[in-house]
């Protein structure tokens, strides 16, 4: 796991296993709350923000969430 220090992080959607696309889509469609369409598209242009500024907690569960179905996900510290 990365070193993360700070308080809020975004969270990007890099790459996924195409084999895994129903459940990343599925996946991405609870996290953000987005609607089908715009879920799958955030997949398709992949690598894309997923969610912005959220605590390290949520977003290592996020990562963490993603990476069972086959999502390839990166946290980064927000720099003020």
């Amino acid at each position: 796991m990365e070193n993360l220090s700070g308080d809020e992080y975004n969270v990007v959607l890099l790459d996924f296993d195409e084999a895994q696309k129903i459940a990343v889509v599925q996946q991405v469609l609870q996290i953000t709350g987005l609607g089908l369409r715009e879920a799958k598209d955030l997949v398709d242009k992949a690598p894309k923000l997923l969610k912005k500024r959220v605590p390290r907690d949520t977003a290592i569960a996020i990562q963490k969430q993603l990476g069972s179905v086959g999502g390839i996900v990166e946290i980064h510290p927000v720099n003020f």
